[in-house]
């Protein structure tokens, strides 16, 4: 049995963080990635790649559908 489950709370909550404040530079540079290197980074550090996808393809449907950046996710 693998020694890793799913992330602790602290560790889930690191991830939130993270996400938010990577997909508040996205939003605040009109999507510009290359000015967001950093929070991507930090993002990358405190979440699992499965949820960075899932994250990162809410946020497309969401833009899509046209929400507003304070109601996505």
């Amino acid at each position: 049995m693998s020694s890793e489950g799913p992330p602790l709370k602290a560790k889930r909550q690191q991830c939130y963080i993270a996400r938010d404040a990577y997909f508040k530079c996205l939003d605040e540079s009109n999507d510009n990635r290359s000015k967001c290197i950093n929070a991507f980074e930090i993002f990358e550090k405190n979440c699992p790649k499965s949820w960075i996808k899932h994250f990162e393809k809410t946020r497309n449907a969401q833009s899509l559908q046209g929400l507003p950046a304070y109601q996505r996710l």
